[in-house]
């Protein structure tokens, strides 16, 4: 096997006898591979051939990086950027340190633990967490703040546990609805015997709190609004006979019941009392309790209403408490507040009848007579008729309610006895003195009305006493209207007129021709018979209306009066030529409407000629008024459509004619 030429084997024999040993050549040679990093591994780049090992060299040419000992076919793949199996992956899901990773669909770096993905790099929307209990919301993660919403915001299991928006409540002891600021549970659900007000000064009574009632003798200050809260407090209750029920209104005219219904009691004691938390009731089921402070001072009064506009000075409005009148009566008992809420102690009370002592009138207040008494008011002879106005419609026929709500029932009434200027010649802007009686009962309250009472212009007045109130009317006034004068507890009402002027209606009123064509016929010399030049006529009358000025038994001196003749058809208004005499006021007059006044005058004229004749009035210096005749036989005075009315032209066909003989 060994000659020149022989295949030259890796055997360490000169096979193809050249002299040499197992050179590159031979057939079996080995092909060996730089292994640089000594990982067993070679470099298929780096190669040498040779029968025989080389140092630094070995049989496998996988290595993928021969400057890595690490990296090598089968080794280990790690998660850092490199291919260390050699297989041409980098950092594939088979890394030994690959990472898990875990969906965080609500972006609040906490993932779900129901969805992964495994991977060396971080995926969108993947985060390395897995503690999140509602990967739907971004609100709830571990760490978040509780609040209270129900849900587990902070995923340790627990819902609105420590929320920071949790509530801070009260125990409510004694289940008033008020809670006691030492006593607190924090949470986000109210919990049971708790409140969130932290105001009640005394948990462990229910009739103290604040804004409770005041219960005078219970020793307790009820409403919490004195300076110890509910500690013990002087309340003294008002002792039998110390408030004394003095007047009663239980049927009301201007107001119905439900309005106008009201009664007063009055302080008969040396000092004053809160009567807020006592118990007004009759011996049926009508019952009410003061549920506020309404404090008398000794000696005063105070009114309880229905309705609130019952009276002006209305002190307490109530419910559930009404006033009988009719056959049955009724009752007014004003009692304590007793331990259980009824048993209290009576402090007054009133019974009274049908009418058949008491004096129960409609629209009239029964008022109690003399000194305030519990014990005289228990009879019905000691209670009267009140008899001043306190309430009026004037809108109308005036009506009114009597009596004296708030003051002492021996109050005078108001009465005017007079009015300057008098009434009827009152101007705009002019100053009116009324004088009178119990004028003034409060000046802080007097108030003037002009019109209807609550329609009208109301006017502060410029000064008040009890004898006289003035006042200014407004500047532009000018009506007839109701002078109204309120003094904080009464009305009383005169009629005032002012800025009229004008006449409002006149006629040449009698003798009358029976037909237009026989003017003159009645209007003749009495004596003789017929009217010649020289004779003097009979008295020819005129009458004259002036709203709230004239009236038929009385004369205003500020009414003008004249009788005047002048040539037949001419024009008495601006004819010089006319004579004109003064007539007299006639107050005898049968036939007059009351708010008429009647004149008469006669002529005395010298040339025989025909004449016309008129009256013409005038009131206050103002314009003459030229007055037509009266042909309308039937006519009866203001109200009528004969005559001259203001605002109608004068027709110079209407005035009377007398012939004159010669």
């Amino acid at each position: 096997s060994q000659y020149p030429g022989a295949d030259e084997y890796c055997n360490g024999e000169d096979d193809d006898c050249d002299g040499t040993t197992d050179e590159d050549s031979a057939v079996d040679v080995t092909t060996w591979y730089q292994d640089s990093d000594t990982d067993s591994y070679g470099n298929s780049a780096v190669s040498e051939d040779d029968c025989d090992p080389i140092s630094g060299y070995v049989t496998d040419s996988t290595d993928c990086d021969d400057s890595d000992s690490s990296q090598y076919p089968g080794a280990d793949e790690y998660c850092n950027g490199e291919d260390d199996d050699c297989d041409s992956s980098v950092d594939e899901d088979s890394a030994v340190d690959v990472l898990t990773w875990y969906q965080d669909s609500d972006s609040d770096n906490y993932g779900n633990s129901a969805v992964t993905d495994i991977d060396c790099d971080q995926p969108t929307g993947y985060v390395s967490d897995s503690t999140d209990c509602d990967d739907g919301d971004s609100s709830q993660y571990p760490g978040a703040d509780e609040v209270c919403n129900s849900e587990d915001d902070d995923c340790d299991g627990s819902v609105d546990e420590d929320a920071t928006d949790a509530t801070t409540w009260y125990a409510d002891t004694d289940s008033d609805g008020y809670g006691d600021s030492g006593s607190t549970d924090t949470a986000c659900s109210q919990p049971s015997g708790y409140v969130s007000d932290a105001t009640d000064c005394l948990d462990s009574s229910d009739i103290t709190y604040p804004g409770a009632i005041e219960i005078c003798g219970d020793g307790y200050g009820n409403d919490c609004d004195h300076v110890d809260g509910g500690d013990s407090i002087t309340d003294t209750c008002p002792a039998a006979g110390e408030l004394v029920v003095t007047e009663i209104m239980p049927n009301p005219e201007i107001l119905d019941d439900a309005d106008g219904e009201w009664f007063e009691v009055y302080n008969a004691a040396g000092s004053s009392f809160d009567l807020e938390g006592l118990v007004v009731e009759d011996e049926g089921s009508n019952d009410f309790q003061i549920d506020e402070s309404l404090t008398l001072a000794a000696g005063a009064y105070a009114v309880l209403v229905r309705g609130i506009d019952a009276v002006f000075a209305a002190d307490y409005e109530y419910t559930g408490f009404t006033l009988s009148q009719g056959s049955t009566g009724d009752e007014i008992i004003i009692k304590t507040w007793g331990t259980d809420g009824t048993d209290g102690d009576i402090i007054d009370e009133v019974a009274y009848d049908d009418g058949t002592l008491f004096p129960l009138n409609d629209g009239i207040a029964m008022a109690l007579s003399g000194t305030p008494s519990a014990t005289d008011n228990d009879t019905g002879s000691n209670w009267v008729d009140a008899s001043c106005a306190y309430n009026i419609d004037n809108s109308g026929t005036l009506e009114e309610d009597l009596g004296t709500p708030g003051a002492a029932n021996s109050t005078a009434c108001p009465v005017i006895t007079s009015v300057e200027p008098p009434v009827g010649h009152v101007d705009g802007g002019d100053t009116v003195t009324v004088s009178g009686t119990g004028l003034e009962h409060s000046s802080a309250d007097m108030v003037v009305s002009l019109g209807y009472w609550g329609t009208a212009s109301e006017i502060d007045p410029d000064s008040t006493s009890a004898t006289s109130v003035e006042f200014t009317t407004p500047a532009s006034s000018q009506d007839i209207v109701d002078l109204v004068l309120f003094n904080g507890l009464s009305f009383v009402v005169e009629e005032l007129a002012f800025g009229w002027a004008d006449v409002d209606w006149c006629s040449t009123w009698w003798p009358v021709p029976a037909t237009h064509s026989d003017y003159g016929r009645d209007v003749q010399d009495s004596a003789a018979g017929t009217m010649e030049a020289g004779d003097t006529t009979e008295p020819i009358y005129g009458r004259v209306y002036i709203a709230a000025v004239t009236s038929a038994g009385t004369v205003d001196p500020l009414v003008e009066a004249e009788l005047g003749y002048g040539d037949a058809d001419t024009d008495p208004r601006s004819d010089a030529s006319w004579a004109f005499t003064a007539a007299s006021f006639d107050s005898a007059c049968g036939d007059c409407p009351p708010d008429d006044a009647q004149y008469y005058a006669d002529l005395t004229i010298s040339d025989a000629d025909s004449y016309s004749y008129v009256y013409r009035f005038a009131y206050e210096s103002g314009p003459w008024v030229y007055c037509e005749l009266r042909v309308d036989s039937g006519y009866t005075g203001a109200e009528g459509d004969s005559g001259t009315t203001v605002g109608e032209a004068f027709d110079l066909t209407q005035m009377g004619v007398l012939v004159v003989d010669p």
